[in-house]
């Protein structure tokens, strides 16, 4: 009796475990946490993306274009190159993802059972953050005619700060996404002579012959279709000086009705003082010429820090199409032009979206310790038919 029952009960159990393994993935159990860590942040009510994927009635007649869209790696969008740097707001799917996804598709999109499903994820309504300390708003809506071009919108808000503030947190969110390209949110500290004749809450244009003076203090933070939340690490923050105004840059454009834009900008405050100061500066070069014909032309602009400086993140950014960009840094001694001490930077090379720009956010700081660093960024484009520009690197610093 026991020869026979001994090939019985592993015959079983074989028999189970091959049926285990053949079990198809299942919406609750399986896809659900996947679109909750990747997807959700922009597929649900009030975001960016045309539409949720938040439950399986909303995901299930998007199966089969979802597998496209991860299998050919448009989504979740991410342009950089994964073989140079290692980025904390990598989109990517890795591969046993996307395979996932295509297993469920090729089983039917089965929905399986719904306690098998994690939590549903919480978020700040209106907000791609969590909710903020504090909201400044456009005190009135713009008006964005039907056609024709708008010119650069500058909104002075004060902020009625009455003693310095630390942000690590910052989100600037479009009121009308239809007809905002972007917006950038700069300070302006108390004694700045940048802007002075633009009123609280009036919509300004500089001109030529009025009687601005240098620029803004800093850039806080800024919006563009597809960029994320300013999100500094613990013990980082950015500095916004008591008595100081935001100064909203905003570009309209217009989409063929009139309409109407009130932006506004959340900050979230960090709740002690900072070991390190971050601010946002930028190589930008927008004074060359693309020879006629030329299949590819690389252009350089370089920047050069003057104290210890640590890398925190990058943001490609042209106009209009381009074919790669990368980013490099090296140590230059004080007595000479030439780079010593080897290479200390990572490269980091992608296709650049001028649709889509996202910051690039290094898992670690690039530190270098020399007395001046810089920061050159060559662009590789296809045939052009104006120039275009290429700027965005924010640093970290000794407050």
């Amino acid at each position: 009796m026991t020869l026979t029952r001994v090939p019985v009960f592993f015959l079983a159990a074989a028999a189970a475990l091959a049926a285990a393994k053949t079990e198809p993935p299942t919406f609750h159990k399986d896809i659900l946490p996947v679109l909750q860590k990747r997807c959700q942040d922009c597929h649900r009510p009030g975001e960016i993306a045309p539409m949720a994927l938040l439950t399986y009635r909303e995901v299930r007649p998007w199966a089969k274009a979802i597998q496209e869209a991860v299998v050919s790696k448009k989504m979740p969008p991410w342009p950089a190159d994964p073989h140079f740097g290692k980025f904390t707001n990598d989109r990517s799917l890795p591969l046993h993802e996307i395979e996932l996804i295509s297993a469920w598709v090729a089983a039917g999109a089965p929905e399986g059972d719904a306690q098998l499903a994690p939590p549903p994820s919480q978020f700040a309504e209106g907000w791609l953050m969590p909710k903020p300390d504090v909201v400044f708003e456009m005190p009135n809506e713009f008006e964005v005619p039907a056609s024709g071009t708008i010119e650069y919108q500058y909104i002075v808000v004060p902020t009625g700060f009455n003693e310095d503030k630390w942000v690590e947190i910052a989100e600037a969110r479009p009121g009308n996404r239809k007809v905002t390209h972007h917006i950038i949110a700069f300070t302006r500290e108390p004694g700045s002579k940048w802007l002075p004749d633009a009123r609280p809450g009036v919509p300004y244009v500089p001109r030529k012959g009025d009687k601005s003076e240098g620029g803004p203090s800093e850039l806080l933070v800024g919006y563009a279709p597809g960029m994320e939340p300013m999100i500094l690490r613990a013990g980082q923050a950015k500095k916004v000086k008591a008595g100081s105004d935001l100064v909203l840059q905003m570009h309209y454009t217009a989409a063929g009705a009139a309409a109407t834009d009130r932006s506004r900008i959340g900050l979230i405050f960090a709740k002690e003082p900072p070991k390190e100061r971050v601010f946002t500066g930028n190589a930008t070069n927008s004074k060359f010429v693309i020879p006629p014909g030329a299949a590819a032309h690389e252009v350089k602009s370089e920047i050069t820090f003057q104290e210890d400086t640590k890398l925190v993140d990058l943001m490609p950014h042209m106009h209009v199409s381009a074919g790669r960009i990368s980013c490099t840094g090296w140590c230059i001694p004080p007595a000479r032009r030439r780079p010593s001490c080897g290479y200390r930077a990572t490269t980091s090379t992608g296709s650049c979206f001028t649709t889509w720009p996202t910051s690039w956010r290094f898992r670690r700081g690039r530190a270098w310790s020399a007395p001046l660093i810089s920061t050159t960024l060559p662009i590789i484009r296809p045939t052009p038919t104006r120039p275009r520009k290429c700027a965005g690197a924010t640093r970290a610093g000794k407050r």
